[in-house]
C-alpha cells in the first residue's frame, strides 16, 4: 500500500544567475588552490592599520593622498573620523572602508597609503614622488619656455577637466621667472638702491668740503691740487663709499632679501598648485 504525503510536491533549487557579478563578492577562491589563512589575516591587519591611520589624519594630510582614493572612500573615511573612538559604529565603518579599498584601490596605491600613514604619525605630509617628479619636470620645461611643454600641460589640463587657460599659465610662469631674476641680481651685489647712492653722495660731498677747509684754513677750491693729492682724495672717497654702503646694506638688504624670498616662494607655490591636479590625473591614468 502506497502512502502519499500531502506535501510531496517536488522542490526545485534555483540555479545561480548567469548575471552574478563576482567582482562585488570580494576575493574569489581559485578551485584547486588551498587558501592561506595566515596570509589573509596579515593582509587584513595591514589594511585595518591603513584605514585606522587615515581616519586620524588632518585635512592637509588626507588631501595629499585623496587622489589615491575614490571620492566615496574619502567621504566614508570622514564619517568614521567623526565617530567616537570607543564607538562600535566606528569600527564597523572602518571595516566598510577596508572592504571598499580592497575592491577599488590597487597594490601600488596601498603602498603609498601605508607610507603616508607612517609619515602622518610624525605630523608630516606625504608627498607622492611620481606626481612631484612630473610637476618638477613640467616646471623646469616651462621655465625654459618650451612650446611643447606649454602645449602638453594645456592638453593634459583639458583632459583632466582642470580650468587652466594659456593666459593664466603664461602669467604664472612669467611671475616666477621675474622673482628668480630679481633674486639673482640681489645675490650678485651689482644693484644698489637709490637711497643708498643718495646718502653716500651727500656724505662724500660733506667730507670733501670739511676736509679741505680744515687742512688749509680756507676754501679748498682756491688752492691748487697736485697729482698725488688727487690720488689720495680718490682713495679716501672710495673708502668712504665702501664704509657708507656697508653701514646701510645690512638693515636694507635684510628687509628686501626676505621680501624677495617670500615673493619667489609664493610664485613657485602658485605655479605648482596649478600643475598639481593635472599631474595627479596623469599619474593615476598611466598607472
Amino acid at each position: 500500500m502506497n502512502f502519499i504525503h500531502k506535501n510531496s510536491t517536488p522542490r526545485y533549487i534555483a540555479a545561480s544567475s548567469s548575471t552574478f557579478d563576482f567582482t562585488k563578492a570580494g576575493s574569489t577562491r581559485i578551485p584547486g588552490v588551498r587558501r592561506n589563512r595566515n596570509k589573509d589575516k596579515v593582509e587584513a591587519k595591514e589594511m585595518d592599520k591603513i584605514v585606522n591611520g587615515l581616519t586620524y589624519m588632518n585635512k592637509g594630510q588626507i588631501k595629499a593622498v585623496a587622489h589615491l582614493l575614490t571620492p566615496e572612500i574619502v567621504e566614508e573615511l570622514a564619517i568614521a573620523a567623526r565617530l567616537p573612538r570607543s564607538n562600535q559604529g566606528r569600527k564597523r565603518q572602518e571595516g566598510l572602508v577596508a572592504k571598499r579599498m580592497r575592491q577599488y584601490v590597487d597594490d601600488a596605491s596601498l603602498e603609498k597609503l601605508a607610507a603616508a600613514v607612517q609619515l602622518a604619525e610624525s605630523q608630516n605630509v606625504y608627498v607622492d614622488t611620481d606626481i612631484a617628479v612630473l610637476v618638477e619636470t613640467w616646471r623646469e620645461r616651462l621655465l625654459e619656455a618650451e612650446t611643447a611643454a606649454f602645449q602638453e600641460v594645456l592638453k593634459k589640463a583639458e583632459e583632466a577637466c582642470v580650468d587652466l587657460t594659456a593666459q593664466r599659465l603664461a602669467q604664472l610662469v612669467r611671475s616666477y621667472q621675474l622673482c628668480l631674476r630679481q633674486g639673482e641680481e640681489s645675490t650678485s651685489g651689482t644693484s644698489i638702491s637709490d637711497s643708498a647712492e643718495d646718502v653716500f653722495s651727500r656724505h662724500a660731498n660733506e667730507d670733501r668740503s670739511v676736509g679741505g677747509t680744515a687742512q688749509h684754513g680756507g676754501d679748498a677750491s682756491d688752492r691748487p691740487v697736485n697729482a698725488s693729492e688727487e690720488v689720495l682724495t680718490s682713495r679716501s672717497l672710495q673708502a668712504s663709499r665702501t664704509m657708507a654702503l656697508a653701514s646701510l646694506r645690512p638693515a636694507e638688504a635684510q628687509f628686501t632679501e626676505a621680501g624677495r624670498r617670500r615673493a619667489q616662494q609664493l610664485a613657485l607655490n602658485a605655479l605648482e598648485k596649478a600643475l598639481q591636479p593635472i599631474a595627479e590625473y596623469q599619474v593615476l591614468n598611466n598607472s
